[in-house]
């Protein structure tokens, strides 16, 4: 197993931050709330340009009579509806979360408008686009086979609104389907074509997202289990055989003891030196998951954030001890680990220097500090602070205009803390 594998195993949690790679970004201008919030833009705009053409035509209109505002009224109380509704909608595409009230609400609010555009003198059939852009959006949230019945049923719906209404209060059937005389007025075609597609493929985009980044979760989560159990395995085999001839050996030692106590004496050092074997082995297997060199460290970070769509500027110009590799190390992979899990960071420095006096910095920062960032007294942070002091060095860590800076510096010729 690589080391960048084994830094991904053992360092990241599932975190819902997610890939540059074409899927998904970094936060903020990416990630699961950045792709959310231009869904929700995208949507928004959709909305917008299904009242754009009714509200055109109403402004155009001239001298304001009592329907005027009331259309403007409904269709305003419908326009606020269509957007909260959008924020329903945020669990993804055909997860039917919005309740059976929201949805008539908003039909109920989207309709209004139409039925009394429908009422002689008939108004333009743009105001379809207020309870069309409505059906679209609850389309979103219904079952792919339930969605394009629901669609159809809506069109025909609001074309019988308008024949029974219009009939009733004595329009000519030829005017009951005529557009306004206003330029926007050309794209109604396009726009009842292309409001349900759109809205379906914006959502249908951000459950993909969402779909991807409970993948990358998942794979890191199986990922540390799977390093938990190589380990396991790996301390059974080192453990297992010494501690079953320590049993053994013990047993036949106190069986000895009152019949043969030199050859019990001889079964008891034996079992010490297996001891002393076994504890020198569990040593060298632990070393091997700690002993790696800071270099080794830098390039597996790299590869870490890289990995989750995070750029990364690295300048390594010391060339510390083997005895910091550890202390160095301890603190990249700190830093690492709280990137990925709770910043929102598109860009991350690097840099390792050293000074005249001796001392070597390790400076990591990152433009990733969240609008509300969380709480920075991690037991992670301050135990790594205390072994830098223990070792004559200093841990600091600051924020500023958006970027989060940890410095650790820290003697050459210090230990490993």
């Amino acid at each position: 197993m690589t080391n960048v594998t084994a830094l991904l195993l053992i360092s990241m949690e599932p975190t819902t931050q997610a890939r540059d790679d074409g899927a998904l970004l970094a936060d903020p201008g990416g990630g699961i709330r950045g792709t959310w919030q231009w869904t929700w833009v995208s949507v928004l705009a959709l909305i917008v340009a299904a009242y754009a053409p009714p509200a055109w035509a109403l402004v155009s209109a001239g001298a304001w009579q009592a329907r005027d505002f009331l259309l403007l009224t409904v269709g305003s109380a419908s326009l606020v509806a269509s957007i909260n509704f959008v924020g329903a909608l945020r669990s993804g595409i055909s997860q039917g979360n919005t309740s059976t009230r929201s949805r008539a609400v908003l039909v109920v609010l989207a309709t209004v408008p139409w039925a009394v555009a429908s009422a002689a003198p008939v108004l333009s059939i743009e105001w379809a686009l207020i309870p069309w852009m409505a059906a679209s959006l609850i389309a979103v949230d219904l079952s792919a086979r339930r969605r394009w019945w629901w669609l159809g049923g809506a069109a025909i719906t609001l074309a019988l609104i308008r024949v029974i209404i219009s009939t009733v209060t004595g329009t000519d059937f030829g005017q009951m389907w005529l557009l306004s005389d206003t330029p926007i007025s050309m794209l109604f075609p396009a726009l009842f074509i292309i409001l349900p597609l759109a809205t379906v493929f914006q959502m249908w985009l951000w459950q993909v997202v969402i779909s991807l980044d409970a993948a990358r979760s998942e794979r890191a989560e199986l990922a540390r289990t799977q390093e938990r159990l190589r380990f396991a395995s790996d301390l059974h085999n080192v453990q297992g055989h010494h501690l079953q001839v320590i049993a053994l050996k013990t047993e036949l030692a106190e069986r000895l003891l009152s019949r043969d106590p030199e050859a019990a004496g001889t079964l008891i050092r034996e079992t010490q030196e297996l001891a002393r074997e076994a504890l020198e082995d569990t040593r060298r297997l632990v070393r091997g998951y700690r002993a790696v060199s800071f270099a080794v460290e830098a390039e597996n970070a790299a590869a870490v954030l890289d990995a989750a769509g995070i750029r990364v500027t690295m300048d390594l110009a010391a060339d510390p001890p083997p005895t910091l590799d550890h202390l160095l190390g301890s603190l990249l992979r700190e830093a690492t680990t709280n990137i990925i899990r709770h910043s929102t960071a598109s860009h991350v420095e690097i840099a390792l220097v050293s000074d005249t006096a001796g001392n070597i910095a390790l400076n990591i920062g990152n433009d990733g500090v969240p609008e509300d960032p969380r709480s920075t007294d991690g037991t992670g942070i301050v135990s790594l602070a205390e072994q830098y002091y223990a070792a004559g060095g200093t841990l600091s860590a600051t924020t500023d205009h958006g970027h989060f800076v940890l410095l650790g510096t820290v003697p050459q010729a210090a230990g490993a803390a």
